[in-house]
């Protein structure tokens, strides 16, 4: 569906965007804080860190059907164990 974009960024996160990421180390005890995969994401697309990581999944092609839906296609784009490490 985004066929044109530059780079595509996933990040897995179940606690929401209102975690902190740095609550762990004030004492606070935000146990949310440990999963703080999007606020890591958003620093690495801004440069404060480089991307490091593995698909846990396949990601397959979108395919527009007649009706202007969207869906997933047959073909895989990305599979599963595909991988990117870049540094800063």
């Amino acid at each position: 569906r985004f066929a044109d974009a530059d780079a595509i960024v996933c990040a897995y996160l179940s606690a929401g965007f209102d975690v902190d990421p740095t609550a762990r180390k004030d004492g606070s005890g935000n146990i949310s804080a440990l999963n703080a995969n999007v606020p890591a994401a958003l620093r690495a697309i801004f440069g404060a860190s480089g991307f490091e990581g593995t698909l846990p999944i396949d990601v397959p092609a979108m395919v527009q059907a007649a009706d202007g839906t969207w869906g997933y296609g047959s073909q895989i784009l990305f599979e599963r164990g595909s991988g990117i490490q870049m540094s800063n």
